[in-house]
């Protein structure tokens, strides 16, 4: 398992654990003191990123296209949720 804490200067903290085979995420959970709106959007979004190849582009497309419908974020931006994925994936191997 791999795990990340980041903490966006001026904003929030965003944790993620996720677990990491062949190169693709097999779990990812998302927490902090973040927002986003509707507050089940976190658990759907956890959800789409399962199975997605652990690659910036392919994390940052589905991230994007889902705050890009209608959901509101505050406290991060997309790019800081692709990040700490990132790098927590990098940690799980």
């Amino acid at each position: 398992m791999g795990r990340c804490e980041l903490k966006v200067p001026g904003g929030k903290l965003l944790r993620v654990d996720c677990t990491v085979e062949d190169h693709h995420l097999r779990t990812v959970k998302l927490s902090g003191d973040f927002f986003l709106h509707p507050e089940e959007s976190i658990t759907i979004l956890e959800e789409r990123l399962r199975g997605a190849e652990a690659e910036e582009s392919k994390i940052k497309g589905i991230i994007e296209g889902f705050i890009g419908e209608g959901r509101i974020l505050i406290g991060l931006e997309p790019r800081h949720i692709v990040e700490a994925i990132l790098r927590a994936a990098r940690e799980a191997g």
